[in-house]
């Protein structure tokens, strides 16, 4: 479901449903999903977090409220699964003029052609539109804005339809997600577990699943490879809550079901109460599952309800401890961050990503500086990034967000349709789909573009790429014409794949609601993108709101979905809303369908060895380019070389280079300088071409007097309230003399890095050295974070990145701590001269895992001997306790300190182990 916002902040057609709410919050319903009292804090915890927000709106981060996710259900989709309700629709109750129409169509599933020149990193892709032309004939492509990329379809099949939904709801909101072995689609409100060739193996109601009669609204599901679970979110408008899952195992059908209470209150000046969570979006990192909706709120008190009844009060964030979900623990540790209205946390559609490559970040990205329609206006010139770190329950810090200028997006005009002035809702500027891969963020939304050739403005889909590194936009795109809906994920090699919905009021070749895709590779040139392939062509219009609301702008959406496929990483799934007339005519209109279909880049990845290169005068260097083949590509390339500004010359060899399917080749770049050759920063770039289209990758060139830096080690693991060290080392290359001044970037709400010398100087050929020191408090956020030390003497600028890990370690300790034995000619005391002792190792802020156990002698050591296992698991927020046996023997007397260690989880830790033994004759 996704609200929008008048001026005088009234619903849109959903007064029925708040007034709902409301009165199920002011008397709740006993069920199995009652929220206990301890799920949410109160209300001095509330003023307390408020008081931070005031305090430190320009700060760097706010941290979150301690709360619990109730486990409220566990199931096997097995004793759900039924039969999908058979499509109720005959021959006789589909539009005659449709069909007829229908029959003058040319069979078409051409690819819409990109025009325009989108060779700059903000810029407009624009399309013509779908040919009649069929597929053995397709549309030619200018040259200036293609590359010789494809997407390749590889299957695809029919899903769910209005008519198995269960509801009926609209729009389906539809969503796909891959695991090892199985497709989930789901839709409002229904769910069908799919083979990857398209065999539907179980359909089920949502409502079931969940195991509710409320009313539920706005599904979401992801497969998280890293800890190989699914993840699943729904909103429960009823209970006005969101209801989290998780899978016991690597397939969809066994799950634990948790709930979050969005209830809570404001008590600050007016005093005000969520009642309804809108459109939870989930998101995925290592350690946290991050839950986000757009509250909506109701004024409680006398002295504030003239303001008006209802409003947008802001994003409601929850992390929730992804270990303790995975485990079935009954209450699930979660740090909230509650809406206000200091707009530190009045943003919509607070859009968490998926991660698809390990971290223990979580982003989350807007456009939107408090309402995404600003209550009917609509536009952005923003992308906001937000970041948390931490995981509960220890400290989780939301960092105040990153501003990153893009070009304005404004609200998408309405999606044409054939033969009709009834046009397709496309939102507003909300962030719809967002990834992450590698330190790349990309996200996607729907926007008002005109595209290049064209005068009037159309519906066009925003991409927008972000370094999470080093927090700088890298491509800032329009994709059009009359496109909506974007979904995206990147595969392995971090090549970006979309769906999205298209129409058109002219083309009849194409334009009933449809699904095309659409990809860029990670060597294809900045702001273009392959030529759209079509999965599935409409052949009805969208008529839904025609029977219900509002006939001139039927709803549509409110997403797609795509996946990655965790058996094929090179394979992404997508899903997506198109109109069918062969699904006939539901009580809202025209029946809405639905499309699954795998789709892999094809196309040439390059990658330099050394990515960098240095040169003396009078010298040459050399890289190797080595050319891989993505999703199939083949064929034989040109290579050339060029390098900016002139100065050294450039040769590759050899000159051409044949790339075999899912292989790959090579030429060696090599950069010549002369006696003559100014020293200074270059440029080398490696083109290859094959027929119209190119690749290249640039490689940076210095010649002249150069220093490299390194980081020993480059990774570091460090305990709250600890600190850990690193060796930055300076080299002169080619000669280098002077100073180098080093800076180093400092991680939001983290550990706090220093340089024991904030510049190093450097004499021919030489090195130095400084000291990077991490430094953590007990409440630092656990994570991993990055700390870039940056070098710099006049134009050369170099830097390295250090890894650092703070998470929690575990003490050690052994009961009795000393142990005592006497011994004498007629025995020992104790019996044996043996003594056992209990380690236990303790988990502190949340440390789990087996550690190794080692236990080190005395030197020297005559006369004692201690034995025990040689692991021992930790659980977490638990210990771990194992038994170890001290034996003395001989006859000399002495105080013996055994060490006993443990490694585990980056950590090395140990105690002292003293055994005073006494030998005393004929005493015993």
């Amino acid at each position: 479901m996704r609200i929008q916002v008048l001026v005088n902040r009234n619903w849109i057609n959903l007064s029925a449903i708040l007034i709902l709410a409301i009165t199920i919050v002011s008397s709740p319903i006993a069920t199995a999903a009652t929220l206990q009292s301890s799920s949410f804090p109160g209300s001095s915890s509330l003023n307390q977090l408020e008081n931070l927000r005031d305090a430190g709106t320009s700060g760097l981060a706010v941290n979150g409220l301690p709360g619990r996710a109730m486990l409220v259900r566990t199931l096997n989709v097995a004793a759900l699964s039924v039969s999908p309700p058979s499509n109720p629709v005959d021959s006789n109750q589909i539009s005659p003029s449709l069909q007829a129409r229908l029959a003058t169509f040319p069979d078409s599933s051409s690819p819409a052609s990109f025009r325009g020149d989108p060779s700059a990193i903000s810029s407009t892709v624009s399309t013509m539109g779908l040919s009649n032309s069929p597929s053995s004939n397709p549309p030619a492509f200018p040259s200036s804005s293609t590359t010789p990329s494809t997407v390749n379809v590889i299957s695809r099949f029919d899903a769910l339809n209005q008519t198995k939904s269960n509801c009926g709801c609209v729009p389906p909101d539809v969503v796909v997600t891959a695991g090892p072995n199985y497709l989930v689609e789901q839709v409002n409100l229904a769910e069908g577990i799919y083979s990857k060739q398209g065999s539907l193996t179980n359909y089920f109601t949502l409502a079931s699943f969940y195991n509710t009669s409320h009313s539920l609204s706005d599904p979401k599901i992801l497969f998280d490879q890293q800890s190989g679970r699914w993840f699943s979110s729904i909103l429960d408008i009823t209970a006005n809550s969101v209801l989290v899952g998780v899978s016991s195992t690597n397939d969809p059908f066994t799950w634990k079901i948790y709930q979050i209470s969005a209830a809570y209150q404001h008590t600050r000046t007016c005093t005000w109460q969520v009642t309804l969570p809108d459109q939870p979006i989930i998101g995925i990192s290592d350690d946290k599952v991050v839950v986000q909706a757009n509250d909506f709120a109701v004024y409680t008190d006398d002295l504030c309800r003239n303001i008006g009844t209802t409003f947008f009060a802001g994003s409601g964030v929850w992390a929730l401890n992804k270990a303790e979900m995975i485990a079935g623990s009954s209450n699930v540790d979660m740090s909230i961050f509650p809406p206000d209205t200091s707009f530190l946390f009045s943003t919509e559609s607070l859009h968490p990503v998926q991660s698809l490559s390990t971290t223990t970040t979580e982003y989350l990205a807007s456009d939107c500086s408090g309402s995404c329609t600003h209550f009917g206006v609509g536009y952005s010139s923003s992308v906001y990034l937000y970041s948390m770190v931490g995981v509960p329950p220890g400290a989780v810090a939301l960092n105040s967000p990153i501003n990153i200028p893009v070009s304005t997006i404004r609200p998408a005009p309405a999606g044409l349709q054939l033969g009709t002035n009834s046009t397709i809702d496309t939102g507003d500027i909300r962030v719809l789909d967002a990834a992450w891969f590698q330190g790349k963020l990309w996200l996607g939304l729907d926007n008002s573009c005109v595209p290049s050739g064209d005068s009037v403005a159309r519906s066009c889909i925003r991409l927008v790429q972000i370094d999470t590194t080093t927090n700088q936009k890298l491509q800032d795109v329009n994709v059009a014409d009359n496109f909506f809906y974007p979904a995206l994920r990147m595969d392995n090699q971090g090549d970006l794949e979309l769906v999205f919905g298209y129409s058109s009021q002219t083309s009849f070749a194409c334009c009933y609601p449809s699904i095309a895709v659409s990809a860029q590779g990670v060597s294809d040139p900045l702001g273009t993108f392959v030529p759209p392939q079509v999965i599935i062509t409409g052949s009805a219009n969208d008529t839904t709101q025609q029977h219900i609301c509002c006939p001139s702008r039927p709803r549509y959406g409110d997403y797609f979905g795509a996946a990655v496929d965790p058996s094929d990483p090179t394979t992404v799934w997508v899903a997506g809303e198109y109109h069918n007339i062969a699904a006939g005519d539901c009580w809202s209109g025209n029946c809405w369908s639905t499309y699954v279909s795998s789709i892999k880049f094809n196309g040439l990845s390059l990658k330099a060895s050394p990515s960098y290169l240095t040169v003396a005068t009078s010298s040459s260097v050399t890289s190797t380019v080595t050319l891989l083949s993505l999703g199939g590509f083949s064929g034989t390339v040109s290579l050339t070389s060029s390098i900016t500004p002139t100065g050294p010359t450039t040769s590759v060899n050899p000159t051409s280079a044949t790339v075999p399917a899912g292989g790959s080749a090579s030429t060696a770049l090599t950069i010549t300088t002369s006696s003559s050759t100014p020293s200074g920063l270059y440029s080398a770039t490696v083109t290859a071409t094959i027929g119209s289209g190119s690749y290249n990758i640039t490689i940076p060139v210095t010649v002249g007097p150069d220093f490299s830096i390194a980081a020993n080690p480059d990774s570091l693991t460090v305990a709250p309230g600890l600190s850990a060290s690193s060796a930055v080392t300076l080299q002169s290359l080619n000669s280098f003399t002077g100073s180098i001044s080093l800076t180093n970037s400092t991680p939001a709400a983290g550990p706090t890095p220093s340089l024991s010398a904030s510049s190093v100087t450097l004499t021919p050929n030489g090195s130095g050295t400084s000291t990077l020191t991490i430094s953590t408090t007990s409440l630092t956020p656990l994570g991993r974070y990055l700390v870039i030390v940056i070098a710099s003497a006049g134009q050369l600028v170099h830097s390295v990145t250090l890894t650092v890990t703070i998470r929690g370690t575990f003490t050690i300790a052994a009961s009795p701590s000393t142990i005592r034995i006497t011994c004498g000619t007629g025995g020992c005391d104790p019996a044996g001269g043996r003594v056992n002792s209990v380690l236990t190792l303790t988990s502190v802020r949340g440390f789990s895992g087996t550690v190794n156990l080692t236990y080190t002698p005395p030197n020297p050591n005559c006369c004692t001997t201690v034995t025990g296992p040689s692991s021992v698991y930790v659980p977490p927020g638990g210990s771990g306790n194992v038994t170890i046996t001290a034996r003395v023997f001989g006859t000399t007397s002495g105080t013996y300190s055994w060490t006993i260690s443990g490694n585990g989880g980056g950590f090395s830790n140990s105690t002292t182990l003293p055994i005073i033994y006494t030998w005393c004759g004929h005493c015993i």
